[in-house]
Parts: C-alpha cells; structure tokens; sequence
C-alpha cells in the first residue's frame, strides 16, 4: 500500500479553506460594495484585486492537488508545495486586507494580514531562489558568499517587517486603511536581489536544459511587476506574476523530469555498447600473456583507461574537453588494433579547442568497426575535425558497406548513433547528420555550435 502524504493533503485543505473563507467573506460585506464611503474607482479596484487573488488562490489549490495525486516523490516535490502554500497564503491575506479595507472594526486585523502578507513575501523569494537553483542543478557553482548573503537579506528583510509595524515606513494602517510609506520601494530590494541574481545565473551558467528561456522568464516576470507595483498600488500585480513564475516552475519541473530520463536512458544505452568489447579484449589479453607478455601489460593499461573513462564519462551530465574524448576514442582504436589488423585509423585533428558531451565520438568509432569495416580486407577509419565560422565539426568516416537508407531506425545494432544524436541534440543543441553508402561507407557528421 502507498504511503499516505497527509501532511500534504493537509495543508491542501487549508488552501481550500482559504479559499471558500474569501468566498464567504466577498458574499458577507457585498462584492461591488467593498469600501465604505469609497468611489466607485475604489470599489472596481477592490474587485478587481479580489477577483484576481481568489482566482489565484484556486489555481494554487489545483497545482497542489496534480501534485499530491501524481504521487511522483523528487527532490522538487517538497519546494514545490512550500511555494504554493506560501502563494496561496500570501493572495489569502491581501484578499482579506481588500475585503475589510474602510471597515474600522477590523483595524487590527487588517494590520495582522499585512503584516502576513510581507513576511509570506520573503519566503516565497527565499523559496523561489532555493526552487531555481536546484532545478537549474547550480548550488555547488555558486560562491559561498553569495549563498550567505541571500541568507543575510532575507533575515534583514524579516526584521524590516516587523520594525515597519511601529515606525511605518513601507505603509501604515489607520482608520482600517493602507497607506504607502515613503520608503515602500525599500520592501522590493530583497525580491530584486533574488531576480537579479537568478537573472544572472540563468544566462551566463551552462545548464543542461535544451532551453534557458523559462529560467530566464521566470527572473524577468517579478523584475517587471516590481517596477509597476512601485509605481502604482492600486492592482496588486506583485504576486500574480509569481504565481505565473510558479506555474512556469511547474511546468518545467516536469519537463526537466523528463530530460533526467532520457539522460538514464542515454547511461542504459552507454552500459549496453561494452559488454561484447570487454570480452572480446579479454580474449585478447590472454593470448598475449603467452605470446607478448610486454604487450600484454600495455593492452592492461589501456584497457583499464577505457573502462574508467567509460565509467567516469556514463556519469557525466556536463559536457568535456574535445581532447579528453579524443584521447579515449584513441584508446580505445590501440586495443582494437590488436583484435583488427585489417583495419587502419586515421585522426585528422585540425580544431580541439572545444567541448563536447561525454561519449560521442568513441561509440561512433566502435560502431563502425562493428558494423562497417571489420571484414573488409583494407578496413579504414578516418576522425576529422575542423572548425567553421559558425560550427567546430566532428566527421567520423569509414570505408565499410554502409546501409540502406531507412535502415538506420535506432534499433540496439545501432544504438550508439541513436544514444550520440540524442546527446548532441540536447546538451550541446548541435546537430547529427548520417550519410550511407552501400559498399562505399558511412560518414557521420557532428557540428556543435560555437
């Protein structure tokens, strides 16, 4: 039997809860009638605001039941539902604040929900940083300092909240009505730091994503509303736009879920090309303990190089200097030589000076010994790269007998090209081109933009 998540249901019934108390409370002091003695501008405003937020405030409840009932247990899942209870808390209180704004006996409480409302705010920055940076997979790159400080404005932020409630200088409440302080634009320096800096890693670290455009929308979107909401009250824009960050963050937790996958796949499809290599050179070894005992050390040597590299490589999720996949593949051709002495490897190599994923050009190797040249009687093998004005170019050429067009169609004879294009195209957004001719070989070309 499943465990049941019932702190997570839990806290799904207070959004709901939340969420009819705003309902009940819009019915009890008549929608369009909020404000007393206010104009009609006032009341349209009101409504709009109030409108928004329980809208807001159902959108929440929903994400946080998809989320309970997938039952998918990650690393994000706990952030995730931390953002949505702290979102749908914080449009909860200013929905409130709206609702009794002008009505003298709730003064105190008007108080309390704004007082709510700020400190929800820093926490659901704080939860939005932690969110990002996971997700993007950056903590371990971001300097130390820069961790403690985020940790050091969220403190001072929280102490400003509450030094704001006797001295006012983000807003006062009298008379069971907000007004802004003269220093209001001081609560958005915390928020603005957070954006900026996500704004900042979002761009300039190397995630392995095939788009950065949500990480950098979802710093850009609070940016923006900060501004307005600076600039004018009235709407309360500020947490709608991370509501939407929220969505966008939902949205692209999925999605990053979904190319974690494909990554294990890629790892499955790794471990699959080995086996048959490690008995073949095994076979190999042993003989040569008889024959060349000299040999034999070196081909052990180079044999445990490949088979930590290969196992260092599997594990890898960022990209690798050209010259250390160059020096594996090269490996690797050293100890097929001794199985294969029909066949000749060339290495043209006019451009290194670059980065590739991990694993792609020694499987394109393996495959055309395996499927191309390996009983041909003058077998050749030719790694070329050269660099454009656009592209640093990989071409992996052999002399083999090649395939039909549409016999390529990812199946296990070939899954190292499948496992190779799906890495170029997702990690490094380069492109994977095969060209076949039967009898006459096959060249496969990688470009990996510069």
């Amino acid at each position: 039997m499943k465990e049941k998540n019932i702190t997570g249901w839990g806290l799904f019934f207070l959004t709901l809860v939340f969420f009819i108390s705003a309902l009940f409370c819009c019915q009890h002091f008549h929608f369009f009638n909020l404000i007393p003695g206010g104009t009609i501008k006032e009341n349209i405003e009101a409504a709009a605001n109030i409108s928004m937020e329980l809208t807001g405030m159902a959108v929440c409840s929903f994400l946080y039941a998809s989320l309970i009932i997938s039952e998918k247990k990650n690393r994000f899942r706990v952030l995730f539902q931390q953002l949505l209870f702290f979102e749908d808390l914080i449009l909860f209180s200013d929905c409130i604040s709206w609702i009794i704004s002008g009505k003298l006996y709730y003064n105190s409480l008007l108080i309390v929900c704004n007082a709510v409302f700020l400190v929800c705010a820093g926490i659901i920055f704080q939860l939005f940083w932690n969110s990002e940076i996971e997700i993007m997979n950056i903590r371990t790159s971001i300097p130390k300092p820069v961790l403690y400080g985020i940790r050091i404005a969220a403190v001072t932020y929280y102490f400003s909240v509450f030094l704001n409630i006797k001295f006012g200088f983000y807003y006062t409440i009298s008379n069971a009505m907000y007004f802004p302080g003269k220093y209001r634009y001081l609560q958005y320096i915390f928020p603005a730091i957070v954006c900026l800096l996500l704004l900042y890693y979002a761009c300039t670290v190397k995630i392995l994503v095939k788009i950065k455009l949500p990480y950098i929308l979802m710093a850009i979107v609070p940016l923006i509303t900060i501004i307005i909401q600076n600039a004018s009250y009235s709407l309360s824009l500020m947490y709608m736009s991370v509501l939407a960050v929220i969505i966008i963050l939902y949205i692209n937790i999925h999605v990053n879920l979904g190319f974690k996958i494909e990554e294990f796949k890629n790892k499955v499809m790794i471990s699959q090309i080995q086996p048959h290599f490690m008995y073949n050179t095994l076979t190999t070894i042993k003989a040569l303990c008889r024959e060349d005992p000299g040999l034999a050390a070196k081909t052990i040597t180079n044999f445990a190089d490949y088979l930590r590299c290969n196992m260092d490589f599997a594990s890898l999720e960022t990209t690798i200097p050209f010259e250390k996949e160059l020096k594996h593949t090269k490996t690797y051709a050293e100890i097929e030589k001794l199985r294969f002495d029909n066949i000749t490897f060339e290495f043209n190599i006019e451009d290194s000076d670059f980065e590739v994923p991990a694993l792609v050009v020694q499987p394109m190797v393996e495959n055309a010994v395996r499927h191309g040249v390996r009983n041909r009687k003058d077998g050749h093998i030719l790694v070329h790269t050269f660099a454009d004005e656009a592209f640093h170019n990989i071409v992996v050429q052999d002399n083999g007998k090649g395939f039909v067009k549409g016999q390529f169609n990812g199946s296990r004879t070939h899954i190292g090209l499948t496992n190779t294009r799906v890495r170029i195209e997702r990690i490094v957004h380069g492109t994977f081109k095969i060209d076949s001719i039967p009898e006459k070989g096959v060249t496969i070309t990688m470009r990996i933009p510069k």
